[in-house]
């Protein structure tokens, strides 16, 4: 009898949800965060507790995980689902306030994807994806490194992109300790990308650093190294067609 009255709570709790959300109290959205992480116990009186003791919704998802498991019936995986909303907050907060436009130039592209660096602590790295007409239509921050280096996984960055199927991409890491002048690792890892994205039909056309209050394009010193390349590729090509023999054999043989 008891389960049944709890779970016909529920359900009318979710239904008040999605019809007026605008309705719910904080102790009744905590309560419903809740039934996500505690799928068989009375949220609703843990929700009153929490709240109880740190006054309010903001302040509970904010408080400190030691100070939250003392409260009677909190999980470690109660603390862990709760801490997961600053994160989505702030991730949401910089989505809606990052117009999506055109991201041709450089200038472009600095103005678009700053003000989602400024909040990186760590090195970070983030590509943006455009259609044809350069308007930027989505981004997604790629790895988190430590402040010395970024992972640029080359399985990572190529999954990514067909997931979005771009017509072009632009990449922005950043140097918390350090400034803006990329690395020659940076430059070598571009020119791989931009290599392999050339197969997929995706141009890569810049990749920018931020560092000590200034910015920098990789964009003419990558586009020379890779049109060098293609050169070496073409002539290499030639050499190896004046050069190939093939000795064919009988089946029988």
């Amino acid at each position: 009898m008891s389960e049944n009255i709890h779970s016909g709570h529920r359900q009318r709790m979710r239904e008040k949800l999605l019809s007026s959300p605008s309705q719910l109290l904080e102790h009744e959205l905590l309560e419903i965060l809740l039934y996500y992480c505690q799928p068989r116990k009375n949220t609703n009186e843990l929700a009153h507790l929490l709240l109880n003791e740190f006054g309010c919704l903001k302040n509970v998802i904010n408080a400190k995980p030691n100070e939250m498991l003392k409260i009677k019936g909190i999980s470690d995986n109660s603390v862990a689902f709760l801490k997961l909303f600053p994160e989505l907050f702030e991730t949401y907060h910089k989505i809606q306030n990052l117009p999506m436009k055109i991201v041709k130039t450089t200038k472009q592209l600095k103005h678009f994807i700053a003000p989602v660096m400024k909040y990186a602590h760590n090195e970070v790295l983030y590509i943006i994806y455009a259609d044809e007409n350069y308007n930027a239509f989505a981004y997604e921050r790629l790895s988190k490194g430590n402040a010395v280096r970024v992972d640029m996984g080359m399985d990572e960055i190529l999954l990514a992109v067909q997931r979005k199927s771009p017509k072009y991409v632009a990449f922005a890491h950043n140097h918390p300790l350090g400034d803006c002048i990329p690395s020659t690792e940076d430059v070598v890892s571009t020119i791989k990308i931009k290599y392999m994205l050339k197969f997929l039909g995706i141009e890569l056309y810049d990749h920018i650093v931020f560092g000590g209050g200034k910015y920098c394009s990789m964009k003419t010193v990558v586009d020379n190294e890779f049109s060098r390349l293609m050169q070496y590729i073409a002539e290499h090509d030639k050499q190896v067609n004046r050069k190939m023999e093939f000795i064919c054999y009988n089946l029988d043989e």
